[in-house]
């Protein structure tokens, strides 16, 4: 688990430069609550899924016109959590909503590559306690509340062991750059040197982790005291 935690936590840091980004988190939100509502219309049609998009329910393979597009009966209450992320182009939803006539808590991933959905991924929760569904009216204000980027678990731990968060911001937007520079010659040899400094920080993280240096993913007691307090 611990190496998975870090692995996930590496790979938003350090995201494949080949991934566009061309939908930003607005763009991500709206292509979640059309997919919800998609959902509820059981018309796949609405949303851009590509013809061999992998659906997954409840950790099973479905067929479109399967599971949620065709038990979701009732759209969104108020109770939404969008969770876009722009970096890998993809967007989770965690929402109330009807299922089968009932009211659940389902949760949604998508995956977006080209302008169109690649993969969707359903948790369906139902058979909830009167009291569950009370607590699930609207989200907590917390929850919705903007983290400063100051405070973002992600930078401390990441710093912790030794990564320039920054640098790896700075590369990232070269690659932005780079992206849109017709000719790869014309690259600044900064941007090339940057480039190859992340490079060098991947195979480092890489082989730290490897030979037992990096051992946790998420910090101690004594190193969550040393991270900035809210």
């Amino acid at each position: 688990m611990k190496k998975l935690l870090f692995a996930a936590a590496f790979a938003l840091a350090v995201p494949a430069m080949a991934q566009a980004q061309d939908c930003d988190r607005a763009c991500l939100i709206k292509m979640a609550d059309d997919y919800a509502a998609a959902l509820v219309a059981h018309d796949p049609s609405r949303v851009p899924l590509t013809a061999n998009a992998v659906t997954v329910e409840n950790a099973r393979k479905i067929g479109r016109g399967e599971g949620l597009w065709h038990s979701a009966t009732g759209a969104m209450t108020e109770f939404q959590i969008h969770v876009p992320d722009p970096v890998s182009q993809q967007v989770g939803l965690m929402a109330m909503m009807e299922v089968d006539g009932k009211p659940a808590l389902v949760g949604i991933r998508l995956k977006r590559v080209g302008g169109k959905i690649v993969e969707a991924e359903h948790m369906v929760a139902g058979n909830l306690s009167p009291g569950q569904i009370a607590n699930l009216t609207t989200p907590r204000a917390g929850l919705l509340r903007e983290v400063p980027e100051s405070k973002w678990l992600l930078n401390s731990v990441l710093g912790m062991h030794g990564v320039n968060v920054g640098k790896i911001k700075q590369v990232l937007e070269d690659q932005k750059t780079l992206l849109n520079t017709p000719n790869p010659k014309d690259m600044s040899s900064d941007i090339q040197d940057r480039m190859n400094q992340i490079g060098r920080a991947r195979t480092q993280l890489k082989a730290g982790y490897s030979q037992g240096r990096l051992r946790r993913a998420m910090p101690t007691a004594s190193a969550r005291s040393k991270l900035p307090q809210r």
